[in-house]
């Protein structure tokens, strides 16, 4: 299987592996960074760039992702425009500079690959042999997936003759693994974030909730959002004692300097992004020491309309 496979599969099929109705915008766009993998849209206009890579998530693939980033801001400057990063394997190492850097980093096996191949009819040809590939040229014949050894632990589901293979994912105690929309979001997040991180989410809400802001806290299978006339921010829960809260551009900029300017101010450490966003750690002391400050400024994103 290689990078490229791996791409034909999540453009053509972008909601079985990342759980998200998404409408195809552009593929290996070309500028003078490189090549972007992906490029989608989701319902409220925001850009997704995929990075995608084989295996285990290299060093160096988030400076390319944050490249691809100034390119598309460039040509859509006004518009939303996250980051995501798909490998096999993500060491926890770099899963949390993912996240201080605001990209979704998202672990899908091989296995899962093949699993959707198999059920959509797909063929790695990057697998098939030589002397297949050229009685297919000669032929025309579309030759057949090479079933591979039982003793590969990233083998297809699909069911060998005379076996029963569970078409399943299974965790280390040997049960099935269930998706996040059939757990339901809520509980999928309490098993993948430290009972502190949502504790703190619910302290969150019940702070905007006691001040009368009107916002919209959607629980998604990668992160909560809160949208008031758009979607201006996120929250992402992690598995130590913080969650990490993005103010997205799509706010008034006044208000985001305002923002940051108080925070900092308040002895709470601010992470500068560009076109004045910004991110912060929702711990305790930042709602302690930063309650009025992050009150007034959701209730500016709540109100904005660009």
């Amino acid at each position: 299987m290689t990078e490229q496979e791996m791409e034909d599969l999540l453009w053509d099929h972008p909601e079985t592996f990342l759980n998200e109705p998404l409408t195809k915008f552009r593929r290996q766009a070309h500028s003078s960074v490189g090549r972007s993998d992906l490029i989608f849209t989701d319902r409220s206009g925001t850009f997704l760039i995929v990075e995608i890579k084989h295996g285990k998530l290299p060093r160096g693939a988030l400076a390319q992702l944050h490249d691809y980033y100034g390119m598309v801001k460039l040509e859509f400057p006004n518009s939303v425009v996250e980051l995501m990063v798909v490998a096999n394997h993500i060491p926890d190492e770099r899963r949390l500079t993912c996240e201080r850097d605001n990209v979704d980093p998202r672990e899908i096996s091989e296995r899962k690959f093949r699993q959707v191949a198999s059920e959509v009819g797909y063929i790695f040809r990057s697998e098939i042999s030589a002397t297949s590939k050229e009685v297919e040229r000669i032929e025309g014949f579309t030759a057949p997936q090479p079933i591979p050894s039982a003793l590969d632990s990233e083998t297809t589901d699909e069911s060998l003759p005379g076996t029963k293979v569970e078409s399943q994912r299974h965790d280390e105690a040997g049960k099935p693994k269930i998706s996040a929309r059939e757990m339901g979001y809520k509980e999928y997040w309490e098993q993948r974030s430290s009972p502190e991180a949502m504790a703190l989410v619910e302290r969150f809400g019940k702070l905007l909730r006691e001040h009368s802001i009107n916002v919209k806290l959607t629980l998604r299978e990668h992160r909560f959002y809160l949208t008031g006339q758009s979607r201006f921010a996120r929250i992402t829960p992690t598995r130590s004692d913080y969650c990490i809260l993005r103010f997205f551009e799509n706010m008034p900029h006044d208000a985001l300097k305002e923002g940051r300017y108080g925070l900092a101010q308040a002895g709470i450490a601010v992470r500068e992004l560009p076109d004045e966003r910004f991110s912060v750690h929702l711990d305790n002391k930042t709602l302690d020491n930063g309650a009025e400050i992050l009150v007034r400024l959701i209730g500016r994103g709540c109100s904005y309309r660009r």
